[in-house]
C-alpha cells in the first residue's frame, strides 16, 4: 500500500471564522436522502440536525464535488459530546461515518473543509445518508499475553480497552489471517472513546499489510486501541499483545539533506529518533517539494536487520506516527515519501523519522532524505 503523509487532519484545529447556520434535516425534503452543502470560503463547518431513532443505523458520506475535500464530524446534539469523524475514506477525499444509537438522539453533523490549500470560493459537497444495518461490536478488555480474533468487514473497526501505567511500553500485533484480503491498521485513544486525535496509529509497520503498534503511555490512565479494516478491505485478523517497561527515549539526532546518517538497531537501543537539520528545514521551505526517507540494512544479508520506518511529529505526548512503511524499498529496507509542501515551519521542525527493526532483527543500516529524481 503507498504511503503519503497526510497532514490535513493535524491541521483541523485553525479558527473557526464564521459559524453556519444549523439546517434540520428532519424537516427537509429530499429524494434518497441526499442534501447538498457547501463551506463558505474562510468560514465555520456547515452543520445539520438529524434524529436518529432508537435503533437505526445509517451510512453517513460527506461526498466530494468537483475536486472539494470535506471531512465530517458528528456530535451528540445535547451533550457535545464527538460521536464519529473521519476525513478521507476508502482511498478518496470524501468522508464516511456508521451511526447506530439504541435510542432516539438528536445528533450534530459538521463538515469542514479540510484541504490543506483550499481553492478560492465555498467548498461544496453532497451529504449522502443510507440505511444501515451496521452495529457496533462491544469494546474487549485486554488481557496481557491473550490473542484476540475475530473478522473486520469493509470499514468495520473493534475497540479494546486497557488501562496503562507511565512509562509502559504496550506491543500490539494486527496480522490478517491467512488468505484474507484484510489489510489492517491500528490506533490508540486516550480516555475511554476512540474519538479527537489518536496517540499513536500504524497501518504497515508488521511487514505486509499487517501492523505494528509500539505505544509508551504518557500518563496513567484508560486507553482505548481501535483495530479497523483499511479501504474496502475485509476479512479475518488476530490481535498480540505484549507488555514492558519502556526503554529511555531514543536520543534525537539530526539529518540532513542526501546526508545518509548510519545506525545500528540492537537489544539494547531497538529504535533511533531524527529530525531534519536546520540547513534541511530551510531547503526545504527555499523549495518545498516531496521527499524520500529510506533505511536500509547495510552488511551482510544473512541475519541482516529487517528495516522499519515511521514518519511523524513530536507532541506534548511523545512521538505520533503518521505514516510508516516494512518493506516498501524492496529486499526488506523502507521507503516512505513525504509531501513536504504541506509542511509549515512549525510542523518542519516538529517532524521526526523513527528507525527500528522488524520483530527482534538487528544489524547496521543506512538511513537517508533525499528529493526524489528529477524535483529539483
Amino acid at each position: 500500500m503507498a504511503k503519503r503523509l497526510i497532514v490535513a487532519a493535524l491541521l483541523a484545529a485553525a479558527p473557526v471564522v464564521a459559524q453556519a447556520q444549523e439546517r434540520d434535516l428532519d424537516s427537509e425534503p429530499t429524494v434518497g436522502k441526499v442534501f447538498t452543502g457547501e463551506v463558505a470560503e474562510g468560514g465555520g463547518p456547515a452543520q445539520f440536525l438529524l434524529t436518529l431513532r432508537g435503533g437505526q443505523a445509517i451510512d453517513l458520506t460527506a461526498a466530494q464535488v468537483g475536486g472539494s475535500d470535506p471531512a465530517v464530524k458528528v456530535y451528540d446534539a445535547a451533550t457535545r459530546e464527538l460521536i464519529a469523524e473521519n476525513d478521507d475514506s476508502a482511498g478518496s477525499l470524501a468522508s464516511n461515518v456508521r451511526l447506530f444509537s439504541e435510542t432516539n438522539r438528536r445528533v450534530r453533523i459538521e463538515v469542514s473543509n479540510a484541504a490543506v490549500d483550499p481553492t478560492p470560493g465555498p467548498m461544496r459537497f453532497d451529504l449522502v445518508l443510507r440505511p444501515s444495518d451496521y452495529r457496533p461490536k462491544p469494546p474487549r478488555d485486554i488481557v496481557i499475553g491473550q490473542d484476540y480474533t475475530g473478522t473486520l468487514e469493509r470499514g468495520d473497526e473493534q475497540l479494546f480497552r486497557f488501562h496503562g501505567e507511565r512509562g509502559q511500553q504496550w506491543n500490539f500485533g494486527l496480522n490478517a489471517a491467512l488468505e484474507s484480503s484484510l489489510d489492517p491498521a491500528l490506533e490508540v485513544f486516550s480516555g475511554n472513546r476512540a474519538a479527537g486525535e489518536p496517540l499513536g496509529r500504524d497501518d504497515d509497520g508488521g511487514g505486509g499489510l499487517n501492523s505494528k503498534l509500539a505505544f509508551v503511555v504518557p500518563q496513567a490512565g484508560d486507553f482505548v486501541l481501535r483495530a479497523y479494516a483499511v479501504g474496502s478491505s475485509e476479512g479475518g485478523y488476530t490481535l498480540t499483545t505484549t507488555r514492558e517497561q519502556a526503554a529511555p527515549p531514543a536520543k534525537l539526532a539530526d539529518i540532513g539533506l542526501d546526508t545518509p546518517a548510519t545506525g545500528t538497531i540492537s537489544a539494547g537501543a531497538r529504535e533511533h529518533l531524527y529530525r531534519l537539520s536546520a540547513a534541511a528545514r530551510q531547503a526545504l521551505l527555499a523549495n518545498p517539494g516531496p521527499l524520500v526517507v529510506e533505511m536500509n540494512f547495510t552488511g551482510e544479508s544473512e541475519g541482516a536487520v529487517d528495516p522499519v520506518l515511521a514518519v511523524g511529529f513530536e507532541t506534548p505526548l511523545g512521538f505520533s506516527a503518521a505514516a510508516s512503511d516494512d518493506d516498501g524499498a524492496g529486499n526488506t529496507n523502507a521507503r516512505v515519501t513525504i509531501d513536504g509542501s504541506m509542511l509549515t515551519p512549525t510542523w518542519l521542525e516538529a517532524l521526526r523519522i523513527k528507525a527500528s527493526g522488524f520483530l527482534e532483527t538487528s544489524g547496521p543500516y543506512e538511513l537517508k532524505v533525499s528529493r526524489p529524481e528529477g524535483s529539483d
